[in-house]
This record gives C-alpha cells, structure tokens and sequence, in this order.
C-alpha cells in the first residue's frame, strides 16, 4: 500500500510473475492515479512474452537494462538500453530476450493497466481444424502473420472478421 499519494515505494511492492511470460514489479498502479500506471518488467534471458494486447490502454516500454527484439503488430525492431517502444491500444506485441542476462524495462500504461484489459494471443498463419481434443495430434500451427490469432481457447479470430471453421479444414490467409 502506498503510504502516500505523493509518494510510492518500490518497497510497497513485490515482483510476481504475470502469465504473459515475465516477471511484474508494480511501481505505481492505483485507484487514485486512473490516468497511469508504471511496472518494471524483467524477461529472463532466452525470454519471451506471449504474443498479446491491451484493450483501451496504449503502452510504452523503456528499456532499463539488457537487449531485446520487441515485436509490436507486423514490425519488429531491436532493442536496447534507453530505447522507448510505443505500442499502440490494440495491437498485439510480445518482446523477447536475445541477450545472455535479463532483460529489464518499464511498462507504462496509459490509462493504468488493468488485468481485464489483458488479452493473451497465439499469432497463426496456417491453422488446421480439429476437434478441441488436446489428445489429438491433428492441430498445426505456423506463427507468422500478425493478423491472425488462436486465443488461448483455441478459438480462431480475425482482428476485422469472425469465421466457424469445421474439424479438419486446413485455413490459409
């Protein structure tokens, strides 16, 4: 808890890990400041965060410590200490660790991230139907066209059109 609305300890708050692959350390996330919010990130070496986007909250990374590639919608770029990445409300991103030691930044968000505008996806160019039967060997998935997603329900989504697919049916976008 912060001990005052001027002031927020990195003390306050403990590093947890966050199902998006890295490791979450809330520097200021709170009711009383809606407008932001500040968490440092630290991505393991040999790292990577899954391919996911923040609804209505657009995100900057400042990059504190390490080397990375941050993949933000069909773009990629390298990054390193000091650089800033802006990543739009909506667009899927994942970063990865391409060096030897962690890689560490800032995430902040704008309004203050919150967990129901989470959104975890699985970038997929070819996809073969099947049935959801985790048992079956019959689902292949080829991640490499950002317009195309299989949530983490295996459910297939176009960003700008929604299609049932039958058992068996190989789609190629």
């Amino acid at each position: 808890m912060p001990t005052s609305k001027l002031h927020h300890s990195a003390a306050a708050s403990d590093e947890y890990w966050f199902e998006e692959g890295c490791f979450i350390k809330e520097q200021l996330n709170d009711a009383d400041h809606p407008q932001l919010s500040i968490a440092q990130a630290r991505v393991p070496a040999e790292g990577v965060t899954a391919w996911h986007y923040l609804k209505e909250t657009e995100e900057r990374c400042v990059i504190l410590d390490g080397v990375g590639l941050a993949e933000i919608g069909k773009e990629a770029f390298e990054v390193s200490v000091g650089d800033v990445v802006v990543i739009p409300a909506g667009v899927a991103q994942r970063i990865k660790n391409t060096g030897s030691k962690d890689l560490r930044f800032l995430a902040i968000c704008q309004p203050r991230f919150l967990v129901e505008n989470y959104v975890t996806l699985c970038r997929a160019k070819v996809i073969r139907c099947a049935n959801l039967d985790f048992g079956s060997n019959a689902h292949h998935v080829r991640i490499d066209d950002p317009s195309i997603y299989i949530t983490h329900s295996l459910s297939v989504r176009l960003i700008t059109q929604s299609h049932q697919h039958t058992a068996g049916q190989t789609l190629r976008y």
